[in-house]
């Protein structure tokens, strides 16, 4: 579950415009059309994302920004920094994504410290890591490693590998 705000501008704005105001800020550009992602390596946990979405309104801009759940204190002030930031510049106003009522966006994570995040994003990627492994795991037939009647075929099984790929693991 995200937890996005999205600013909500009365007029159409130029890509390149809300362009300048993010890569200033640390944002860098996805492989999508008009998404963007922050992350610091020392101070984030989840990062933060921003899109453009030029086609929801007619005339209007949409800014969205999103964190997700477990991210840091940083990542949630980039998310609010960056709309405060282009609200500044081109007006409009701050909604809540889920009821699109108008809010002042507060950061409620309690800050921590680098070696706290380091440790609460690695215990993160860890988790992720158990769910990559647990959809590789599968039942395989006892007969794809007959040894007696080992072929080429057996070896490039998808079974067989991906049970092989998780031995060392």
């Amino acid at each position: 579950m995200s937890n996005s705000c999205m600013l909500l501008i009365e007029k159409r704005i130029d890509n390149k415009s809300i362009e300048e105001i993010i890569f200033e800020l640390g944002f860098e550009s996805d492989d999508l059309e008009d998404r963007y992602f922050y992350f610091n390596e020392c101070l984030s946990i989840r990062g933060c994302w921003f899109s453009l979405r030029l086609d929801y309104f007619p005339n209007k801009t949409l800014c969205v920004a999103t964190t997700f759940p477990d991210s840091s204190y940083h990542d949630v002030e980039m998310q609010i920094t960056v709309l405060k930031s282009i609200k500044n510049r081109y007006g409009g106003k701050i909604l809540d994504s889920k009821s699109e009522k108008q809010i002042i966006p507060k950061n409620g994570v309690p800050q921590l410290s680098e070696f706290e995040i380091a440790i609460k994003r690695t215990y993160l990627y860890f988790l992720d890591n158990i769910q990559r492994v647990e959809m590789l795991i599968e039942e395989v037939d006892e007969k794809t490693f007959d040894i007696e009647k080992r072929s080429r075929i057996q070896i490039t099984n998808p079974s067989i590998i991906h049970h092989n790929t998780l031995v060392p693991f």
